[in-house]
């Protein structure tokens, strides 16, 4: 009975041994496999990654020109509105002053016209009376 048992052991470790190695066997046709597909893709892409990375590199060229550009251009901007708050600024205060200086003119003028008037009037209320006291007289 001893020897049975040892039979059938050794027969479980023969069969046990000789799955094991058909599931290597089997697992190293499939890397083969794996490894002739990897070797495919990337002789066929080879090609195709090469040019994707050139444009990919050539767009990312492109676009660091154009943000050069924009920052270049924004700055331009930036100065260009500087440049028109101080115009801004020059002209409110030229127009102040030319404001001012007509506002002062404007003044001494209209003093001069209502003194010249009220002097005027005054004259003519003078030469009337007194020509009212000549009439006056001589005729009465």
């Amino acid at each position: 009975m001893n020897e049975t048992l040892v039979n059938i052991g050794i027969i479980a470790f023969i069969a046990y041994v000789v799955f094991s190695i058909a599931l290597i066997i089997g697992m190293f046709i499939v890397m083969l496999r794996t490894g002739k597909a990897i070797q495919s893709f990337f002789k066929n892409t080879q090609g195709t990654v090469n040019a994707v990375l050139i444009e990919t590199k050539s767009g990312l060229e492109h676009l660091r020109r154009v943000t050069e550009n924009m920052h270049a251009v924004s700055t331009s901007i930036r100065q260009v509105s500087n440049k028109m708050e101080t115009i801004e600024a020059r002209i409110g205060s030229w127009y102040g002053m030319v404001k001012e200086n007509i506002r002062s003119e404007a003044e001494a003028n209209i003093a001069g016209l209502k003194s010249g008037f009220k002097t005027g009037i005054v004259t003519l209320v003078r030469n009337i009376k007194r020509k009212e006291i000549n009439d006056n007289g001589k005729t009465r």
